[in-house]
């Protein structure tokens, strides 16, 4: 028996790469939980990836302070566990 995420990732290299992309950042929005953690998840919500830029909304200021330099980390994790290709985070 194969597992699903086995056939998913199968269907997946049988697409086209702008398919792909969507995909794999639908699946960012997604896991977002699992790639920052629950820290951080607790006080971010990805909205949306548009040109290779994730919007983050972060609703205390803080926390937007603190994140900025904490970017290059944090898009590191999201590269390496989702896969995407990212240019950019931005905190709205």
């Amino acid at each position: 028996m194969k597992r699903i995420q086995d056939i998913m990732t199968a269907l997946l290299s049988e697409m086209p790469a702008a398919q792909q992309a969507k995909i794999s950042s639908f699946q960012t929005l997604v896991n977002w939980k699992e790639i920052v953690g629950e820290t951080l998840a607790a006080v971010t919500e990805p909205l949306k990836i548009e040109k290779e830029v994730l919007l983050i909304r972060v609703e205390e200021a803080a926390w937007r302070s603190e994140l900025q330099f904490m970017k290059p980390e944090l898009l590191r994790k999201i590269r390496e566990n989702a896969g995407i290709k990212l240019k950019d985070v931005k905190f709205v």
